[in-house]
């Protein structure tokens, strides 16, 4: 019959090292593991020969320990009882390097033959996890701090904080050296910690290419994912179109390029790389519209219709990505996610028990036949002495049906504003001058043009149709009612994308 020793490991150590030691016992038993530790089990007045010899049969393992103090007289009377009857007994001996000892010293060469661990710092979470599979034969299956480790140039630091932030908002936790190195400490220290604690590693390369920082990493970092079987990401930041030279290997594996800082696109492939797990873009993307839109809720909620209004007019501008020009054009409003204004249509409608949203103010576009003028005098915004102004909104449930939301896209009738001011100049100078085809033909190729040196762009046949359009009309755009009547033409493209 086996007997059941009492103890899972014997410590020996030296005693310099014993506040070390006392700690990594303490952790051990925090494991559920029953070391035998010196100051524990010897009374006073026994020698350490004759207690050893009784602790040693009541043992499963032995660990010995060695500092940068290297072997004491307590630990070499230790060990030549130990090891002879840990070899007698079949009992594994698990040499332990502490901080600082990089071998096994020429004293104890034989042990060279046994998988050894290592310590690098005094509570090595690695570490202690490689001295517990020793000694109970049970690899411990650890779930890492972070879930990726961001390697990048300084230079591109704003960007990969930036990226950092977003993984945070998706239940990731990255490793970021400014949040985990500490004054004082060389980076090849603490990334000797960091790796072992992360589930994947990213190589962010911008167009600066690889900084002395990150060529320091590289060398630990990849050894350490390799021997690990730790999955590396490269990750192409805006402007860079390949993998760079000096990062050959990393072709063989997918990356993930970014076009722009924040590119969604780009941060759902990157959390696919990080956890494996491919991201439902339609769940993110109703997260995000639900973050949004609760001061709207709140304001909706409490009848606050007026503010609502205006919150409304800014999430949308938000969403469209315009808020610093504080208008929408033809094209973003052709791209303005119809599932987001879904979503704000159930809210509008919700509140207001039925009566003011898009959906309703859609159906009324669709009764009036898209006459501008008779949808205005159905929800109320158009009266026998025109059209009212924003101090004439009735911003109560007393309201007309569809009154509300009222003017949210009324700073959208600025797109081609180039081709504006030329009308303009044209109708103040001289009627005649455009009447030519050739004529119109030039203003347009000018604008469009000046569009490129923008960045904008611009469709050249519905510019001349725009220009035709305008010089038909002895008022501009914003004489008399053309304005008004041009935002609800603005107001139904937006709404036909609502569905």
């Amino acid at each position: 019959m086996v007997r059941q020793r009492e103890f899972d490991v014997f410590l020996a150590h030296n005693s310099q090292d014993k506040p070390l030691v006392r700690g990594i016992a303490n952790e051990l038993k925090q494991r559920d593991i029953k070391p035998w530790l010196d100051e524990e089990q010897i009374p006073p007045g026994r020698s350490f020969q004759e207690v050893i010899q009784q602790a040693v049969p009541n043992v499963s393992s032995a660990a010995i320990f060695i500092g940068v103090a290297g072997l004491g007289n307590w630990q070499a009377m230790e060990l030549r009882i130990l090891i002879s009857q840990c070899v007698e007994a079949d009992i594994p001996v698990i040499p332990v390097l502490l901080p600082g000892v990089e071998t096994i010293p020429e004293p104890l060469i034989f042990l060279k033959q046994l998988n050894w661990v290592r310590f690098n710092t005094e509570m090595d979470d690695n570490a202690l996890d490689n001295l517990e599979w020793g000694i109970t034969g049970r690899k411990r299956k650890r779930k890492p701090k972070f879930d990726v480790f961001l390697a990048h140039n300084s230079k591109d630091k704003p960007l990969v904080r930036a990226i950092a932030n977003e993984l945070k908002q998706r239940d990731l936790k990255p490793w970021l050296d400014e949040d985990q190195i500490p004054p004082g400490r060389s980076f090849q220290e603490v990334i000797q910690q960091a790796v072992p604690n992360v589930s994947s590693a990213a190589i962010f390369i911008g167009v600066a290419g690889l900084g002395n920082w990150q060529a320091m990493e590289l060398r630990i970092l990849i050894s350490q994912c390799v021997e690990a079987d730790i999955p590396v990401i490269p990750v192409l930041l805006p402007g860079v179109e390949t993998i760079p030279e000096p990062l050959i290997f990393l072709k063989q594996l997918n990356w993930v390029r970014f076009n722009t800082e924040m590119d969604d696109n780009a941060l759902d492939n990157l959390e696919w790389g990080i956890t494996g797990r491919k991201p439902d873009p339609t769940s993110r993307i109703e997260q995000k519209y639900s973050e949004l839109s609760v001061r709207l809720a709140l304001l909706l909620e409490a009848g606050r219709w007026r503010e609502a209004n205006e919150e409304t007019r800014k999430i949308i501008l938000k969403v469209a990505g315009q808020e610093k020009e504080g208008y929408l054009t033809d094209e973003k409003i052709q791209q303005f996610p119809s599932q987001f204004l879904r979503h704000i249509d159930i809210l509008w409608n919700g509140y207001s028990s039925g009566k003011f949203g898009f959906n309703i103010q859609k159906r009324i576009m669709r009764e009036s036949k898209k006459d501008p003028k008779v949808f205005g005098q159905r929800v109320g915004w158009c009266k026998e002495d025109g059209w009212i102004s924003a101090s004439q909104v009735i911003y109560s449930v007393d309201a007309p049906e569809g009154h509300l939301p009222w003017g949210t896209i009324e700073t959208i009738t600025m797109d081609n504003a180039g081709l504006t001011a030329i009308v303009d100049t044209i109708r103040w100078g001289t009627k005649g001058l455009a009447k030519q085809d050739w004529q119109r033909q030039l203003i347009v190729d000018f604008v469009d043009f000046m569009n490129t040196v923008t960045g904008d762009k611009s469709d050249k046949e519905q510019m001349k149709r725009n220009l035709e359009y305008e010089l038909s009309h002895e008022k501009a755009w914003w004489e008399g009612e053309r304005l008004a009547e041009i935002q609800i033409n603005k107001l139904f493209s937006f709404l036909i994308n609502f569905s």
